[in-house]
């Protein structure tokens, strides 16, 4: 509760498997002392999708109430294993909520590019790079920005279940392709 800069942070990639189920967060401010990205922090932020949040809610943060925004790294090193997070999927996301961030409910940045391999070869092309980021339960309300923002690179999404409520620019923003160059498409 009223914290600056995130508050629940993930920010190497090396973080895996952790569960964060069952949390409330609330008044998440801007902080200009720290990161650069914590001048729009998030409630929730991860940079390695491969972590379980469950039936968490985000209320009230400067920036946004989750966001994930895998590191660009090849490979980050965790007790001798090489993980790679922009080729992992999500391991779940189920029924949180957002309510009344500032710069909106979720931001989905890049994960994987699969039409371009390289970045080091998808981490050695791992199945996972192909595997499908579902993102399963959320509801988004009363936002003064988008309800869920999703950025270019993102590869296989599912989002099922979504609720999109009272958001003041646009309830879902997604990435398309038009000759090579990508477009953004609000609903």
């Amino acid at each position: 509760f009223d914290t600056m800069g995130h508050t629940i942070f993930l920010e190497t990639g090396a973080e895996i498997e952790n569960v964060f189920s069952s949390n409330l967060v609330a008044m998440t401010r801007e902080s200009i002392a720290m990161l650069n990205t914590e001048l729009t922090p998030a409630s929730f932020h991860f940079a390695n999708l491969n972590n379980i949040v469950n039936d968490n809610a985000a209320c009230g943060s400067h920036g946004y109430g989750f966001w994930y925004s895998p590191t660009n790294d090849d490979f980050v090193d965790v007790y001798s294993i090489r993980v790679c997070p922009h080729g992992t999927i999500v391991r779940s996301f189920l029924d949180n909520v957002s309510h009344g961030n500032g710069m909106g409910g979720m931001a989905i940045f890049s994960m994987h590019e699969l039409t371009i391999i390289p970045l080091y070869k998808q981490c050695e092309m791992k199945d996972s790079v192909f595997g499908m980021n579902h993102f399963n339960g959320f509801i988004a309300y009363n936002k003064h920005g988008f309800g869920v923002n999703v950025r270019s690179n993102v590869g296989n999404l599912k989002l099922s279940r979504f609720k999109l409520i009272n958001n003041t620019n646009i309830a879902l923003e997604l990435p398309w392709r038009l000759h090579g160059r990508w477009q953004k498409q609000g609903l």
